[in-house]
């Protein structure tokens, strides 16, 4: 699994960032993995009003608003995207600790 750079912009900022975690490919279960993850991660963006965008591996959240409405939009499209930055690593550590596991118990003659 490699780690993918990814830019925001909003009005005149960049932010970029590198996304740590991401569903595996070429596994058997992948598209179904890929559609859980992807429910949860519409369920985050729903949370704040945020819509969201996916085609392949391009997924878009974005946010109608009136041009009065632009500071609070901004405000809560980040708060969103921190929520699932937060939520992206919450479930990295996760995979990560189900690997750690699986591994340890086949090292003890367990099973997997």
């Amino acid at each position: 699994m490699c780690q993918a750079g990814h830019s925001v912009l909003c009005i005149d900022d960049v932010l970029s960032f590198v996304v740590m975690c991401s569903v595996l490919q070429g596994l058997v279960l992948g598209l179904l993995f890929f559609i859980l993850y992807m429910a949860d991660l519409t369920d985050r963006a729903t949370k704040y009003g945020v819509s969201l965008h996916a085609y392949a591996d391009d997924t878009q959240l974005y946010l109608h608003f009136r041009n009065d409405e632009m500071a609070s939009s901004v405000d809560q499209l980040e708060r969103c995207v921190l929520d699932i930055g937060h939520w992206m690593k919450i479930e990295a550590q996760r995979r990560q600790d189900r690997t750690a596991v699986r591994q340890l118990r086949s090292l003890v003659g367990g099973v997997a």
